[in-house]
């Protein structure tokens, strides 16, 4: 028997990797022996350097079992002999070598996801303080190395029931207090990792920061909960000796920071706020000497890599957005976005880019071409993986801040993105807030390029959906909708009857406008706009404002609201920039030929692209560097010098602050201009005049409860108001649970008072609503 097996063993010490008929020839005979301990050791010593093409043999198995029964016996609190401890640690080096190398994946799952397996690895976990000191970890180590690659194979393993009995022992290590000490005792300069600090360190955190499932933001939290404060302090303690770090440091550090970025739900930032603004600074003090490190390693392109995506994903929240805007990061990014073989550090880096970025910056860069083919890869790679719909929704955001360059609208038309942000506005499987609003929002402002208008009008089956949604119940989605059919459809026909009235006002001697003045602004500059819009008030003039929640096409408000003023203050930043509400009201403004003041809101904003174009030439009135006061009064110079005419009347407002960039109409008008008109009797009423009677009455906030239902329904549901004393309390807690917000009571009173008007008149009087609200 000995003579076979070293006779294989030397056969595949020599054999060639294609060469797989040899290999099963070879295994074929070593599984008809009966393999002691030492024959699987002298196996597998053998097979250290052969290459796989398919695995798929009994042999696999008898190490499989092998490796089971030792981690049992070591489970156990057996001391294992030296060769067991060998073959051990070799048996896990093969599962990892098979892991990184065989594609087929799926013979390893059958292999290694078994119950006995599984709850002896579960067991080990569970008493790992205990044995964090024995060399045999290193097995272990292997072991999850090979399971996470298991875990990332397929996004349905993501939460594979044997693979999810390892998430709470993996997380519960990596927040326990002797991790908290192994990192303690980690030094700057240390030269290798021993057993604890290669389990603890990489093995553990790697498998949870590639962990996607639907237990993602638990683990989030708990990881947020008890390491986010202790992260910092190891990177404060660590970062001042960067110049003396080595491989070692460098590869414990990006696990840690890789977990930071784990945790990047935007209330966690809010809330720990003070301590963000602190790696702030570490994170650019490491990407300014990530150069100097090492020779850019593999694991210093993953030390950026999560640095610069830690950094990024802070520029959602304004406050910290604010404080990275202060710093130098701009030139250091540029440094990372020409390093080869690494795209995905140079993705993280424009992603960032994208935010800090003006149109002249995209200009220096001449590469518009391969910033749009890199992000259509990653849309391409992340749009069918359903679990990393996350990431694809920050995608789409950066694009949506990246879109308002006219060079990428260029280019995302001639490298064909738009049939993929289509998919991600009109397919079901996307989430309607997080996926397809941000994409529609893209397409928006793809219709300010003459040629995505084109495909887009042409797309037929997008535009039906588009249409569709104009009667959403989901308030943001309608909105988005609305921009878009007035950009592709309406547009065209409201400028045609401007330039018709246009050239009737000429006739007149002195045309009359209802508003002097119309502030255009973006929801982020709202303060500071009221300031201006109160002033201007308290002098008399006019003036339109968005200060009542209205209903019906947005867009059409907002023609009429340019139409019916005289002057136009279009309130300059960054965010209406980029903003598609704002670009649609200062393009509407600019083509009805409408007097344009232009506003400076933020300290050294300049004006570029698409809105350096419309107010080219223009006097800007800079209310980010003087006193309001002087600002003011050069407004005021600036509106008496373009409109001497203007009327001195009482104010008249027509707009809400909602929370979006919106134009508006006034309350009345539009109200009036929007009522549908309906069957007499409530039982004749479609679907359709369901919904149109929701909207045209301002009641938005009943569409999640009544949707899909007819006028039969409708009645129904009122006769159950006035029936049923309890009908307020039950309709509020489906909405709170479906929908988890709040059905107002004056909501649900309008609702009863509007529909009765609409109802057979032999229907009883309904009871008091007060009895049914206490």
């Amino acid at each position: 028997m000995a003579c076979i097996v070293t006779e294989c063993c030397e056969t595949l010490r020599n054999v060639a990797c294609a060469d797989q008929t040899i290999l099963k020839l070879c295994f074929d005979k070593l599984i008809e022996e009966k393999l002691s301990i030492h024959d699987q050791s002298e196996i597998l010593s053998a097979l250290a350097n052969v290459k796989f093409g398919v695995f798929g043999h009994e042999l696999f198995s008898t190490f499989h079992d092998t490796y089971t029964n030792l981690l049992q016996k070591w489970n156990k609190g057996e001391t294992l002999s030296n060769l067991e401890s060998s073959i051990f640690k070799q048996i896990g080096a093969l599962f990892t070598k098979l892991a990184d190398e065989v594609t087929a994946i799926e013979t390893l799952q059958q292999l290694l996801l078994n119950k006995p397996l599984m709850e002896s690895m579960e067991i080990c976990m569970q008493n790992v303080e205990y044995i964090l000191q024995d060399g045999n970890l290193t097995a272990v180590s292997c072991m999850i190395h090979a399971l996470r690659k298991i875990q990332t194979s397929r996004t349905e393993m993501q939460d594979d029931s044997s693979l999810l009995r390892l998430l709470d022992p993996i997380l519960n290590c990596i927040c326990s207090s002797y991790y908290m000490n192994v990192v303690k005792d980690f030094r700057s300069n240390s030269e290798i990792l021993c057993v604890d600090q290669e389990f603890l360190l990489i093995a553990c955190p790697h498998y949870i920061h590639y962990y996607w499932g639907k237990r993602r933001e638990e683990a989030a939290q708990k990881l947020c909960d008890k390491m986010f404060n202790f992260y910092v302090e190891t990177l404060e303690r660590l970062v001042p000796d960067i110049s003396e770090w080595n491989e070692p440091i460098i590869r414990c550090l990006r696990h840690i920071i890789a977990l930071m970025c784990y945790i990047d739900t935007n209330e966690i930032k809010v809330e720990h706020y003070e301590l963000h603004i602190k790696t702030i600074d570490l994170m650019l003090r490491i990407l300014t000497s990530a150069d100097n490190l090492l020779e850019k390693t593999e694991e210093t392109n993953f030390l950026v890599y999560y640095c610069i995506g830690y950094l990024y994903s802070l520029t959602f929240v304004p406050t910290l957005l604010n404080v990275i805007e202060q710093k130098s990061l701009k030139q250091i990014l540029l440094r990372y976005i020409n390093v080869k073989h690494a795209e995905h550090v140079q993705f993280n880096a424009y992603r960032i880019l994208a935010v800090l970025m003006n149109e002249d910056d995209i200009k220096t860069l001449t590469k518009p071409r391969e910033i749009t083919a890199l992000f259509k890869s990653f849309l391409e790679k992340l749009i069918d993986d359903p679990y990393r719909q996350l990431r694809l929704r920050n995608t789409l955001v950066c694009l949506k801040t990246l879109v308002q360059h006219d060079e990428i609208k260029h280019e995302m038309v001639e490298q064909d993105v738009l049939p993929l942000l289509i998919r991600c506005a009109t397919e079901p499987k996307f989430d309607v807030v997080q996926r397809q609003k941000h994409s529609l929002g893209l397409l928006w402002a793809m219709t300010f390029n003459e040629e995505a208008t084109i495909i887009l009008k042409e797309d037929q089956k997008f535009m039906v959906h588009v249409k569709s949604l104009l009667r959403s119940v989901e308030q943001d989605l309608r909105k988005v909708a609305d921009g878009i059919v007035w950009k592709l459809d309406k547009e065209a026909q409201f400028m045609a009857k401007q330039e018709h009235n246009q050239s009737a006002i000429q006739v007149l001697a002195s045309p009359s406008y209802k508003y002097d003045i119309m502030i255009s602004y973006s929801h982020n500059d709202k303060d500071l706009c009221c300031q201006i819009r109160d002033k201007l008030i308290a002098d008399g003039y006019r003036v339109w404002f968005d200060r009542d929640h209205l209903s019906g096409s947005i867009m059409q408000a907002m023609a009429d609201a340019i139409e019916n003023s005289y002057l136009v203050l279009i309130c300059m930043s960054d965010t209406y920039k980029r903003s598609a509400y704002c670009q649609s009201e200062a393009h509407y403004a600019f083509e009805c030929r409408r007097h344009l003041i232009p506003l400076v809101m933020k300290d050294r904003y300049r004006a570029d692209g698409w809105l350096g174009i419309i107010v080219s030439g223009k006097l800007s009135i800079d209310f980010s560097k003087v006193v309001f006061e002087e600002a003011y009064e050069g407004l005021k110079k600036e509106v008496t010098q373009n409109g001497n005419r203007l009327s001195k009347v009482a104010v008249q407002e027509g707009r809400q602050n909602t929370g979006e960039d919106k134009p508006v109409k006034d309350q009345q008008q539009q109200q009036s201009e929007n009522v549908y008109s309906y069957p007499d009797s409530i039982e004749l009423w479609t679907e359709d005049h369901v919904k149109s009677f929701l909207l045209d009455k301002k009641l938005d906030a009943m569409l999640p409860l009544l949707n899909g239902i007819n006028g039969l329904d409708l009645y129904e549901i009122y006769k159950m108001c006035h029936a049923n004393d309890s009908m307020y309390q039950s309709l509020s807690k489906e909405m709170n649970v479906l929908h988890r917000t709040v059905l107002p009571i004056s909501v649900y009173v309008r609702f009863n008072n509007e529909l009765k008007k609409y109802v057979p008149q032999t229907t009883n009087k309904r009871k008091g609503v007060g009895c049914a609200i206490l």
